[in-house]
């Protein structure tokens, strides 16, 4: 009987082997087959990149220019931006400063000339410079 399994064995070894070199064999012929087409792959970007390589500059020239100006208009937009704040900022901290000293004062009414001085619609002179 150990006789049997051993041939048993030995032919399911066989089988599996038969199975490999066949399965080795089609996918060498799918590498083979694969390979041609990547290699002419290669070739056709190549020349698409050799025929388009005036109109590839011109687009990232254009694009760098337009990189630039964006840039610029960044900057404007958040110096601008900056200018409010400070503004509004400088605003609300003299008013406080006023209301404190209102809160001090012995009731004479001279800070209010003070806050009548200032009018709602002052706007400080800002210059901005952005960072970026």
């Amino acid at each position: 009987k150990q006789a049997e399994d051993e041939m048993d064995d030995d032919e399911a070894f066989a089988s599996d082997e038969e199975d490999d070199e066949s399965l080795v064999e089609g996918l060498k012929a799918v590498v083979a087959t694969n390979k041609d087409a990547c290699i002419q792959a290669r070739k056709n970007l190549a020349e698409w990149r050799e025929e388009n390589a005036t109109i590839m500059e011109t687009n990232q020239a254009k694009c760098s220019r337009l990189q630039k100006k964006l840039k610029s208009l960044c900057s404007t937009v958040r110096s601008e931006y900056s200018k409010g704040c400070l503004q509004a900022d400088f605003r609300s901290g003299l008013k406080e400063l006023y209301r404190k000293d209102d809160d001090d004062d012995d009731g004479t009414g001279a800070n209010s000339q003070q806050q009548k001085a200032l009018p709602d619609d002052f706007d400080m002179d800002v210059f901005c410079i952005s960072a970026n």
